[in-house]
């Protein structure tokens, strides 16, 4: 699996949990959909949680991120967001590759191409976060 294919599984994991729509098993489900205008900024918080049993003993590892993200482009096939890592409260003794990767993404744009409906379609810039993701895993 090249790089490349890595960072944009991480990024699509951490938008999923940003922009995914909740859909129930029956038909009284409610979709919502994005109605972002071009320039519009929002913030989120994103926690990552991860659990580990070593020697009977169950250890919890939670990182934070904070994001902001703005429309850039909006037109007829989606819309095109700056995605930029703000502030990363990285666990002691992190295991999560992703979150000690993205922790050394910290203002740094990322252009991500999403559907009308806000899902992940493309990271634009990927070849450029390839060069910045090298660095750290090597």
């Amino acid at each position: 699996m090249t790089l490349k294919v890595i960072l944009s599984i991480i990024t699509l994991f951490q938008l999923t949990f940003t922009f995914a729509q909740t859909q129930l098993s029956t038909d009284s489900s409610v979709k919502v959909f994005p109605h972002w205008k071009k320039s519009e900024t929002h913030s989120v918080l994103i926690t990552s949680a991860t659990e580990e049993l070593f020697n009977g003993k169950t250890n919890k590892y939670i990182t934070t991120f904070h994001a902001n993200f703005s429309v850039a482009e909006k037109d007829t096939s989606g819309y095109v967001i700056e995605w930029t890592y703000t502030k990363a409260d990285v666990a002691p003794n992190e295991l999560t590759l992703e979150n000690i990767i993205l922790a050394n993404l910290l203002d740094t744009k990322l252009f991500i191409k999403l559907s009308l409906t806000g899902r992940f379609k493309e990271l634009i810039n990927a070849d450029d976060i390839k060069i910045l993701t090298d660095k750290v895993i090597d």
